[in-house]
């Protein structure tokens, strides 16, 4: 695979999204114009906001620096955003659900 830069990365993160980009600095708490020089090469990110970056999509920092092959769909992220927000006991809830369904396919 050939690496991408960190600009191109974010860019295609933030539109696949469908943010602007005063929305996800804000949701970063820096400036639109500093996120705008990331994303137009100016300016790399620092490490707290490279993880924040990272948490916010979903994907490791090795693919926010070299890029992955696919975007995560829009319906996984949104599972790995809800499952984020369930209280543990709710997570372990959720991973005895999704095996009770497992099973229910293997054994109509």
């Amino acid at each position: 695979m050939e690496d991408r830069t960190i600009s191109a990365i974010l860019k295609d993160l933030r539109h696949h999204a469908g943010l602007t980009q005063a929305a996800l600095s804000k949701e970063l708490h820096i400036s639109r114009q500093v996120y705008s020089c990331y994303e137009t090469g100016r300016r790399l990110p620092d490490l707290d906001t490279a993880v924040k970056l990272c948490s916010y999509y979903h994907i490791t920092l090795d693919e926010l620096l070299h890029g992955c092959s696919d975007v995560i769909p829009d319906q996984y992220r949104q599972f790995i955003k809800s499952y984020d927000e369930l209280n543990p006991e709710n997570q372990k809830n959720m991973h005895l659900y999704m095996h009770f369904l497992k099973n229910q396919e293997k054994y109509p």
